[in-house]
């Protein structure tokens, strides 16, 4: 795609592009994939953000400065400079969820400068005990809201990170950050069924109305 003007990208107006390039993107091509190996010149299974850009303007869709560097931004999650296969995925995955909007929010809104790097070295964390890291209420957030990247990985796209479930020995599940090792989510806790996902969904729906309504209703002294 290309830029036509400056501008300030929104979560709304970056949704709204999501969704025409991935319709002009099935129409071209018909699968996702069909169209990231499209513009995979290379042939190496990744391609450069040079290279979306292109290939998009070929399809006639332009976008504002802003929102166009945004969503690039998005999809090269580990700055490398080029987009993987998942990444590319990920970007146009679950566009009509309710939840892809706050997902969008939250990766814009997420500090620009990197977090420093307060994890212990992997010689630690491979030797460390068992002790229960995040919420339940964090947990059922990363079953809602997730993405799949690779089943076969146990990878998935969660609030602008790519992160990955194992099940380890004794029966705990631990979540973690597969670009840094961060653990997101570590307890002895099954997976949620469909009535409580359903019912965690309403929950979270009700927490974004509350807030939309406390941030434009007038204030009462």
């Amino acid at each position: 795609w290309s830029a036509s003007s400056e501008g300030v990208a929104t979560p709304e107006g970056l949704l709204l592009s999501l969704k025409q390039a991935h319709r002009a993107l099935l129409a071209e091509y018909g699968t996702m994939i069909a169209a990231f190996r499209a513009f995979d010149s290379e042939k190496d299974g990744s391609i450069e953000r040079a290279e979306l850009t292109k290939g998009m303007r070929l399809l006639g869709l332009t976008l504002d400065a802003a929102t166009s560097q945004t969503m690039l931004n998005m999809a090269d999650k580990d700055h490398s400079g080029r987009i993987e296969l998942a990444e590319f995925k990920a970007l146009f995955a679950n566009l009509d969820a309710p939840l892809k909007l706050q997902e969008l929010r939250d990766a814009m809104q997420a500090p620009a400068e990197e977090k420093e790097d307060t994890e212990a070295p992997p010689e630690e964390q491979k030797e460390a005990e068992f002790h229960p890291v995040g919420t339940d209420r964090f947990f059922l957030d990363i079953q809602v809201a997730r993405v799949v990247i690779s089943k076969e990985e146990h990878t998935f796209s969660f609030r602008g990170r790519t992160i990955k479930q194992e099940e380890l020995t004794g029966g705990t599940l631990r979540i973690t950050d597969a670009k840094s090792g961060e653990v997101l989510s570590w307890g002895e806790t099954e997976p949620a069924g469909p009535d409580e996902l359903r019912a965690h969904r309403e929950l979270i729906r009700e927490e974004q109305l509350a807030r939309t309504l406390q941030k434009h209703l007038p204030r009462i002294e």
